[in-house]
């Protein structure tokens, strides 16, 4: 239930923020691997639809485009979020928490608390994945 509501609300902010899509990845919940869709805020950008695009054929080279986009121009919580989703494809929770608090951090100091709300709550995800894929001996 938690997994449906949350869509359905990153589906409503997606029509707000512009074009969003999704990746696929598999995780560990209660001690067996499922598939989640997870929500990757393209904004109808150039660099976020690049990123996407290589991310179905290189997780690193999506990164690669986005922190060089970072680096140059500054970031904000949806260019940190996006990262953060990258990462949890490869199962790098370290980064992509790293990511997460950035991509919360950005959020608290736009003032934009409907942005807080949704990023954040990506946080407990990811460390729920790495505290179960650990369990799960993976």
């Amino acid at each position: 239930m938690k997994k449906v509501t949350l869509v359905l609300a990153l589906t409503f902010v997606a029509g707000l923020t512009g074009c969003s899509r999704y990746f696929v990845l598999p995780v560990w919940e209660n001690g067996r691997q499922v598939n989640v869709s997870k929500w990757f805020n393209d904004g109808a950008l150039d660099y976020r639809v690049t990123a996407y695009d290589m991310a179905n054929h290189s997780n690193d080279e999506a990164i690669k485009i986005m922190k060089i986009h970072m680096d140059r121009y500054g970031a904000d919580a949806w260019d940190h979020y996006d990262v953060a989703i990258l990462y949890e494809r490869k199962a790098e929770w370290d980064n992509a928490e790293q990511e997460i608090n950035l991509a919360i951090s950005a959020a608290q100091a736009s003032g934009n608390h409907r942005v807080d709300t949704i990023i954040s709550s990506e946080l407990s995800d990811i460390q729920s994945y790495r505290a179960q894929q650990r369990a799960a001996g993976h």
